[in-house]
């Protein structure tokens, strides 16, 4: 039987993600630097992150949703009886996965031609019928990701989308001087073969782990849907509508914003691609790691251990992404001049996307505590509460950006609020139904963290516009104030950012330091001796 979880690692195993996520993050931020500068926010590169999305709907379901949820609780559950019986569960899974995903590429790729064949092409269509295969390549790697969590190796399946966001660096590199019709299509080629070499990466990294527990001969005798994969098609299918609905909003957000602009796509697109920054670092990161954790301490029926890491985790998230938050309030503009800001990416652009990531901040916080709280719900097989409160949070998704985009006529931006709305809805909902499963898993201390961390923020913040009154930067607070000139020069960008980005750190720590909130220093300490 598995030894009692120790709450305190939980820092050490979401450093080590943390670290593979980082270097990945920092690669796809170059991506979409590369994306702007070459092609700016033309329609048809709206109409690319469009299709781009719809095309990776069942990836968020498979890949990263339903599955990959219902799989680790059970996988974990059958570590109990034997590491051998775990890995003919993991094998089999594999195999059954592969059946299905190729039947639906296939379907649905018969489907989009004989739309073609009645309707014309269409573009969009014709770009999601381009990208369709590599869902094969993400959702196994999404698979054998959560593999490698439960053998507690996190770092690789964080590195891996390095590779990928190399891949379509060079891509967008070669194909900036095509016609932009062409550029996109050649684009949605080569991320087919990104996902593929990304695949193969973590499959190298498990390889080692699978091959020590089972022969090749007995790697090559799966059984497809068996009787334990059997168990978990009623849970991966209530799992899967929960999933499929968070997907359902995020792809009506995409065209309920081409409604509000043509390309507004990519406004939300460049917003949430910086946004989604700290919520993988402090967010992301921490629920990858917490659900194999969870898994086990629910299945040795420790409880207290499970209340641990939840307040452990909703901790060191909140330490950071509070302050992430009123930093973009204050700094999103500049944030946004500075990295895409550049080539065709025109001052229109800069305007709409600091609009977009403006937004989007206030979703920061709901949006991790969702991530975060979710885990505990899949870790005592408990599918059906997510999936409740997700299919309500469609309904209400859709009625706020019907109101806000069709009534009050609003721009993209307003998709971005009604996410925030949305999350902190699902967030409360989650909250309300675990404290009733657990009991109360908040400590007093966690309040208290929380508040401290909130009156740092917020001086923080009031330095910072200080600053730009003082040293007379010109920026541009989205519903603030009046769009201004923004500088185009590098340097002037630099500048404009790194004086107000100093003075919110320094005064965000500073009154750390005066608020006494030692666990800013505490988590830095553990997590760096660990590692």
């Amino acid at each position: 039987m598995p030894n009692k979880i120790d709450a305190q690692n939980l820092s050490h195993s979401a450093l080590r993600f943390l670290t593979g996520t980082a270097i990945s993050r920092v690669f796809g931020m170059i991506r979409d630097i590369s994306m702007a500068f070459f092609f700016g926010t033309s329609g048809f590169i709206a109409a690319f992150f469009l299709a781009y999305r719809l095309s990776h709907l069942f990836r968020r379901i498979f890949a990263e949703g339903g599955l990959l949820n219902g799989f680790i609780p059970f996988f974990e559950e059958q570590k109990l009886k034997s590491d051998k019986s775990a890995h003919l569960f993991f094998r089999d899974l594999t195999a059954s996965l592969i059946f299905i995903l190729t039947l639906l590429i296939v379907l649905i790729e018969c489907f989009i031609g004989v739309s073609f064949l009645v309707y014309g092409v269409n573009e969009v269509l014709l770009l999601v019928s381009i990208m369709m295969p590599s869902l094969l390549f993400i959702c196994l790697y999404g698979l054998f990701s959560a593999y490698l969590h439960c053998q507690n190796r996190f770092f690789s399946s964080g590195v891996a989308p390095v590779i990928f966001n190399i891949v379509w660096i060079i891509s967008a590199f070669f194909l900036r001087s095509f016609d932009l019709n062409l550029a996109v299509i050649g684009l949605s080629f080569m991320i087919v073969f990104a996902f593929g070499f990304q695949f193969l990466f973590v499959f190298k990294r498990a390889h080692s782990n699978f091959t020590s527990y089972l022969s090749l001969k007995e790697w090559l005798r799966p059984k497809l849907f068996s009787p334990e994969i059997k168990k978990m098609i009623a849970p991966f299918f209530i799992a899967t509508i929960g999933v499929s609905a968070v997907q359902i909003n995020g792809a009506l957000d995409a065209l309920f914003s081409r409604f509000a602009s043509v390309e507004g796509p990519a406004y939300l697109s460049y917003g949430i691609r910086i946004q989604q920054l700290p919520l993988a670092f402090f967010a992301i990161s921490i629920a990858s790691v917490l659900l194999p954790k969870l898994s086990n301490s629910f299945q040795i029926k420790d409880f207290d251990s499970c209340k641990q890491l939840l307040n452990q985790a909703l901790s060191g998230s909140l330490l950071f992404l509070i302050p992430s938050t009123f930093g973009i309030l204050v700094l999103g503009t500049p944030i946004i001049n500075l990295i895409f800001g550049h080539g065709n990416f025109n001052m229109v652009s800069v305007i709409k996307s600091s609009e977009c990531f403006w937004a989007y901040a206030l979703a920061l916080i709901p949006s991790a505590l969702v991530i975060i709280l979710a885990p505990a719900f899949y870790a005592q097989k408990d599918y059906k509460s997510p999936t409740v409160f997700a299919l309500i949070i469609v309904g209400i998704n859709i009625a706020f950006n019907a109101t806000l985009i069709f009534v009050l006529k609003l721009g993209p931006y307003s998709v971005a609020i009604t996410t925030a709305l949305a999350s902190g809805l699902n967030a409360y909902f989650l909250f309300h139904k675990l404290s009733k499963q657990l009991g109360s898993f908040l400590s007093k201390s966690f309040y208290l963290l929380v508040a401290k961390v909130l009156v740092a923020s917020i001086l923080a913040l009031v330095a910072t516009l200080f600053c730009y009154q003082i040293l007379s930067i010109k920026t541009y607070l989205p519903f603030c104030s009046e769009p201004t000139y923004l500088s185009k020069s590098t340097v002037a960008q630099f500048k404009d950012f790194s004086l107000p980005f100093f003075t919110f750190i320094f005064a965000f720590l500073s009154s750390c330091f005066l608020l006494k909130v030692y666990e800013l220093k505490d988590f830095f300490k553990k997590t760096l001796n660990k590692y």
